[in-house]
């Protein structure tokens, strides 16, 4: 059979679509004409040179150094992430296991521009070693989108950008991008670490943000009159004088749902968040941990703002949780959780300070714009390990508003999910606060051994198990016997699958089973239906 009818039919067979007008690019191709895997062409610039608006750039993985941007046509999508043809048919495209690099090399100002064109796509790729290009508020990093633009960014890594301009990762200037589970870490930029919009349109969507810097505004993200959008995002270690995870003024809108702020910082304002004459602003199911700034606002700074803020947890940030510079920032504050922040709970108009959200002079007493707000420890998962998902008991299960909650959190799991015994019960409003919904209902499952088994000591041994719902970072794994630990095995990554090789001192015997028991969440284990033997 044809090689190419081969590869058509399998491709229909799984759902994917198969273009036509395709420039192929790989190392290994003959650098002809790009038609085929066979003639693909060896650069990145090349192929955006020949492909036609409407058409696709298909990339195999591999490192390839870029010494100069390149523009995207109308409607062109540009898809790393392919094996090398060595390795496998085009339907096996998988950007995780096929690492698609297009580095800059300190040389290259940018990779792509997509200038005043819609219906951009980007994806899987990681772009680094940008230093930035274009003039005025136009230079940016790894990506730029100018004039009107509109661009989708997916599964894209950006790490190690550094320019003196605008986005180190991705700048939006005039123009509108959606960006959706990608990672932006250690980028460097003025304004806008990781991401920077200016007079534009900005969507981001379950895409983590770590150790990113700008020099003057928003560590990880910076927006100046727009309109941005970040759901299930984590923002980890990020800086910036002024909001070291986000910074936006000036703008139409800034919504923040499901996400999570911990260990940022900033100098002068907003370790996690500042913003300055913003309208709308809206921060619903987020956490907020463990920021810092040597200013005003550890947590939340604003200034001339307006919005609210619904079922967030506040805890152990370094400052304010909540800083109101003056009267015209009035955000509503209702149903959301403050632990032990280091200047209190609330500045009310850049003068009062409140220590804490409950009893005579707290928060829900003083301030008109202040409800049902909670004092106590949210019982994280593992902090010091960036797991904040909260563990059964904490205050902020059942305790959230159904007013601006969000219907899933970061994981997506469904909300609400109502805990028996805890806030709400059986009202249908069992929201909790935070980026994490606790699950009553998830569960871990013994895969294999399940029972009537028989292993010899010294055999190496395939550990499997399930998780049906967010069950924890890692799990420990115990052999047991007679209803008594008889060895632990291993505390190990919680990814359903462990090795383990019997030891040969091991007392042979037909009645053990496996215990598998979540670390953070110990009401979370399960054990092999059966027994199973282990002999000489």
């Amino acid at each position: 059979m044809d090689i190419g009818i081969r590869v058509a039919i399998l491709a229909s067979l799984c759902g994917f679509s198969y273009a036509s007008a395709t420039v192929h690019v790989s190392l290994s191709g003959d650098d002809t004409t790009g038609d085929s895997w066979a003639s693909a062409l060896q650069s990145v610039e090349d192929a955006l040179e020949q492909v036609a608006a409407g058409e696709s750039v298909y990339v195999a993985e591999g490192t390839y150094i870029i010494g100069s941007e390149s523009s995207v046509p109308e409607g062109v999508k540009i898809l790393g992430g392919f094996p090398d043809p060595s390795k496998g048919l085009v339907v096996d495209r998988d950007p995780t296991r096929f690492v698609t690099t297009l580095d800059g090399d300190g040389v290259a100002g940018s990779i792509f521009v997509v200038d005043g064109v819609d219906d951009v796509e980007i994806d899987g790729f990681t772009l680094t070693g940008c230093v930035g290009a274009g003039d005025g508020y136009a230079k940016g990093g790894a990506i730029r989108v100018n004039g009107s633009g509109e661009v989708e960014i997916r599964a894209c890594d950006f790490s190690r950008n550094e320019i003196e301009g605008y986005g180190g990762g991705v700048n939006v200037l005039g123009a509108s991008a959606k960006i959706q589970n990608c990672v932006f870490r250690n980028n460097f930029a003025e304004e806008g670490g990781g991401v920077k919009v200016h007079e534009g349109l900005l969507k981001v969507t379950g895409s983590v943000f770590r150790g990113n810097t700008a020099n003057l505004i928003g560590g990880a993200a910076s927006g100046y009159e727009s309109s941005v959008q970040f759901n299930e995002c984590v923002f980890i270690g990020n800086d910036g004088p002024y909001g070291g995870g986000v910074e936006c003024h000036e703008g139409t809108g800034a919504d923040f749902e499901n996400c999570l702020f911990a260990n940022n910082s900033a100098t002068t304002q907003g370790g996690a968040l500042s913003f300055t004459f913003q309208d709308d602003v809206e921060i619903s199911n987020c956490t907020i941990v463990r920021n810092k700034t040597n200013g005003n606002g550890a947590g939340v700074f604003m200034h001339d703002s307006t919005g609210e803020i619904v079922n967030t947890i506040f805890s152990r940030n370094r400052g304010h949780a909540v800083f109101e510079n003056d009267s015209t920032a009035d955000p509503e504050v209702k149903n959301c959780l403050f632990d032990f922040n280091s200047e209190g709970a609330y500045l009310n108009e850049g003068s009062q300070t409140i220590a804490s959200a409950t009893g005579n002079g707290g928060m829900n007493s003083v301030l008109d714009e202040a409800s049902s707000n909670l004092d106590g420890n949210p019982l994280f998962a593992d902090a010091d390990k960036d797991d904040y998902h909260i563990r059964l008991g904490s205050p902020a299960i059942d305790t959230g508003t159904r007013d601006s909650a969000t219907d899933i959190d970061i994981d997506g799991f469904a909300r609400p999910a109502d805990v028996s015994n805890a806030g709400a019960n059986g009202t249908g409003n069992e929201f909790d606060i935070g980026f994490d919904e606790y699950d009553p209902d998830a569960m871990l499952t013994v895969v294999a051994p399940n029972g009537g088994e028989e292993f010899v000591k010294g055999e190496e041994v395939e550990i499997a198990w399930a998780s049906d719902g967010y069950t924890g970072v890692k799990v420990k794994i115990e052999l047991w016997r007679r209803n008594e630990r008889a060895l632990s095995i291993a505390t190990t990554v919680n990814d359903g699958a462990h090795r383990w090789r019997i030891p040969v001192d091991l007392r042979a015997r037909w009645n053990y089973k496996l215990v598998i028991i979540s670390t953070s969440f110990p009401e979370f284990f399960d054990q092999s239906d059966g027994k199973f033997a282990i002999t000489n």
